[in-house]
């Protein structure tokens, strides 16, 4: 009689638990028969004794794991952290491209007309540090500066009233319209419980934008809030992924990084409008929005506005420092991208969609744009 096959035996050693990213751990395991030890999603302790064939880290602020991850116990089993948070050790790592995260957060503020921009975050790690550097160098190309809405980091033990105060003052103080990127949802939505008692307009006074999509935050408050995309539980797959073949005997350096690039902006209504002050401008740009799916002229949107074309040139020139087309075609292209990021659809329906109505338009603008042809780039 054959012997079954012997299981792989992998820790999930999570030291900040993100569903997401179970999922996709739960799934690779599901789909290669492995036994997935992930006692600590549910019990904040380290298994001490545990012996197997690999671990799944994400190495967070808590010290345990780190310390159980570099301890004689388990040197020898191959680790594959989905965090970086700790880049002084050296593991291979799949992990979210954070420096695009923060630009793709600043490029959303900036073609929307915002001016004046603040970074929210309770932490002050390597993964908060490379978010804040990709928004700010957009920031900075665009000839505009970020702050810090809170002059010293706060931190998460910090009493929530004594946060909640903080924050209110500092929005207060703050030019508006203001643009806050918040280092993720939870972050980003304690800047709305502030706004809200503060008498701040979200997003008319104030535009705020997490990260992660969480389900379980983003619609959980009087403003929906916007998300940056960051594709968690792919990130938990193939960093299972990774590990399968590290357990298999193939090598991969200590430094060793997978970038997952996020995927476009859940829009919802804490950014959706235009921080744009002329009322001819702003009418535009959301006649625009409206109808990205279908061909669009500068005279029809000139008419949707009431007013001549040139006039619609000139006010559009002098407020965005561009013309009518330029932002159609900018507007159009950035959500093709989105498009091919987050649907599977054929490239011609995106081009039908995004009003290009035939994929070599689509092509030809957006390889100009990105210096990729839609099918590169979505690879």
């Amino acid at each position: 009689m054959n012997k079954p096959p012997m299981l792989r035996s992998v820790l999930m050693l999570l030291g900040t638990y993100s569903p997401a990213a179970h999922r996709g751990i739960a799934r690779y395991g599901a789909e290669h028969g492995w036994h997935l030890q992930m006692d600590m999603a549910r019990i904040p302790v380290i298994p001490r004794g545990w012996t197997g064939d690999g671990i799944i880290a994400g190495l967070g602020e808590w010290e345990a794991p780190l310390n159980f991850v570099r301890s004689a116990a388990v040197r020898g089993i191959p680790v594959v952290d989905i965090y970086i948070i700790h880049p002084e050790v050296a593991l291979p790592r799949v992990v979210g491209d954070n420096p695009a995260i923060g630009r793709l957060a600043a490029e959303h503020f900036i073609e929307r007309g915002w001016k004046h921009f603040c970074w929210f975050s309770r932490v002050n790690h390597h993964v908060a540090q490379l978010r804040l550097s990709g928004f700010a160098s957009v920031i900075r190309e665009h000839g505009l500066s970020v702050r810090p809405l809170l002059k010293q980091s706060c931190s998460s033990h910090q009493q929530w009233v004594t946060m909640h105060a903080k924050l209110i003052k500092a929005l207060l103080a703050a030019p508006k319209p203001l643009a806050v990127f918040a280092f993720n949802d939870f972050d980003a939505a304690l800047v709305i419980d502030a706004c809200r008692a503060a008498g701040c307009r979200v997003p008319e006074d104030v535009a705020v934008l997490g990260v992660d999509n969480n389900e379980l935050v983003v619609n959980s408050h009087h403003v929906p809030l916007s998300s940056v995309r960051l594709d968690l539980e792919r990130i938990g797959y193939e960093g299972c992924a990774l590990l399968d073949a590290l357990m298999g005997g193939e090598p991969a350096p200590p430094e060793f990084v997978r970038l997952i690039p996020p995927q476009g902006i859940a829009v919802r209504v804490s950014t959706d409008t235009f921080a744009v002050n002329h009322p001819t401008v702003r009418e535009a740009l959301r006649f625009i929005q409206d109808h990205l799916q279908r061909s669009l002229g500068v005279d029809e949107i000139a008419a949707a506005v009431g007013v001549s074309r040139r006039t619609l040139e000139e006010t559009f020139r002098k407020e965005l420092r561009q013309g009518v087309h330029e932002m159609l075609m900018h507007l159009r292209t950035r959500h093709a991208r989105d498009l091919l990021l987050t649907t599977q659809r054929a490239i011609q329906d995106i081009a039908a969609q995004t009003g290009f109505c035939h994929a070599s338009h689509l092509n030809r603008v957006f390889k100009k744009c990105y210096g990729l042809s839609p099918r590169k780039y979505r690879k």
